[in-house]
């Protein structure tokens, strides 16, 4: 007797960072958590990944990462799989969400596909329908305001800065020691010291010139504090590292000013250098917040006023080592000053009931619940529905 759909739902999530897929259980994580990256055979230990910006290069190397999760570590047999609900990244063209569908549907025979919008996925496992999804990703931003379970399309904005401008800025502070690192190191050392770090609200702060920070002078000047603060560190490999105090501090402000920190390759500032704080208004890549603060003014005044009662700063990275450096916070805050005094954005924490550090995966438990009625009601495409329209069944549909 065939599984009834309901009960064999895949929900899948995926960007530039990672990807993550786990049956349709909004009460606890993801089954599958990998980075969206692969191993090509024949090319030693070179890593490549098949989606950049939020865009798919290659859709091959995608389809083993599907086969993968669905086969390898969801169970799925061979002639008995059942249906998915993918998380589709902002921007996504047609051509994509049908090459999408055959894929789906041509390759690994899904009983059922729906297809839903990643920000407002992330709302929905955040228990929100309106507000604004801030997606961290590893090489870009999605700024998403959000009303009625719609997105705003004319104020979404995407800046090409992410998680992984932090891991090159740790590298940039760390000298020589940093240039040895390689990419996957460089993620675990950025994570590490995101983590450990006690003083977020102070490290995470938008400069206003030329100044310098006291307390990297006394961490540069008090070897008791410095020994005390300098994380010393062994990476998921087994090498082992030292990030200096003011590096920690440092790192996270690549994704608030990308171009500063670009023009700073080599990193002199831990040898007294320029600084860093200062805020270039006329740089070509908007940092998070500067984004964040487009997209609001491009909201009409009854679209802002909705969309600042839940301002959702999420991802792989943004939602947990991101989080624990006070990122979020650090959003709120310059949004806030951004605005008139009147309008006080509220950040959007995940409920009680939700799984503790839900804003790492908001968009794929907002699938998981969402997958709980679309698929009861048959608000998908079917296998018999896409085998008489094709691939432009899933454009119609959605």
């Amino acid at each position: 007797m065939a599984t009834p759909i309901g009960d064999n739902v895949v929900v899948v999530d995926y960007d530039d960072d990672f990807f993550k897929a786990g049956y349709c259980i909004p009460e606890r994580d993801p089954q599958v958590v990998l980075p969206t990256a692969v191993r090509r055979p024949g090319e030693g230990a070179e890593i490549f990944r098949p989606i950049a910006s939020r865009q798919v290069q290659d859709w091959d190397q995608l389809e083993s990462l599907y086969a993968h999760a669905f086969y390898r570590q969801l169970g799925w047999v061979e002639g008995d799989e059942g249906a998915v609900l993918v998380s589709e990244p902002l921007f996504t063209s047609r051509a994509d969400r049908e090459r999408l569908a055959q894929t789906l549907f041509e390759s690994f025979n899904v009983s059922g596909l729906y297809v839903a919008e990643q920000p407002v996925l992330a709302l929905y496992g955040l228990g929100k329908t309106s507000g604004v999804s801030v997606d961290v990703g590893y090489a870009v931003t999605d700024v998403a305001p959000v009303v009625d379970g719609a997105v705003v399309a004319a104020a979404a904005r995407r800046t090409e800065v992410g998680s992984r401008d932090v891991a090159h800025a740790l590298g940039g502070l760390l000298g020589d020691a940093g240039a040895r690192l390689s990419e996957a190191q460089l993620d675990a050392a950025r994570d590490a010291a995101c983590l450990v770090d006690s003083r977020p609200r102070e490290r995470l702060r938008r400069g206003t010139g030329d100044e310098k920070d006291e307390n990297d002078e006394k961490d540069d000047t008090n070897d008791t504090k410095t020994k005390t603060e300098r994380l010393d560190a062994r990476l998921p490999d087994g090498a082992e590292i030292s990030v200096p105090p003011r590096a920690r501090r440092m790192c996270a402000e690549a994704v608030f000013f990308p171009a500063r920190f670009a023009a700073l390759a080599g990193c002199s500032a831990l040898a007294g250098g320029p600084s860093v704080w200062t805020f270039d208004k006329k740089q070509e890549t908007y940092g998070v917040s500067d984004a964040l603060v487009a997209a609001m003014h491009a909201c009409t005044p009854e679209q802002r006023l909705a969309c600042l009662d839940a301002v959702a700063v999420h991802g792989g990275w943004a939602g947990g080592a991101g989080r624990a450096a006070g990122l979020d916070a650090r959003v709120l805050g310059d949004l806030e000053d951004a605005l008139p005094p009147s309008a006080r954005p509220m950040g959007a924490g995940a409920p009680e009931h939700m799984p503790a550090g839900a804003e790492r995966h908001a968009a794929w438990f907002g699938g998981a619940l969402l997958g709980k009625v679309v698929f009861a009601q048959n608000h998908h495409v079917s296998r018999f529905e896409y085998h008489e329209n094709g691939p432009g069944a899933v454009t119609k549909r959605f």
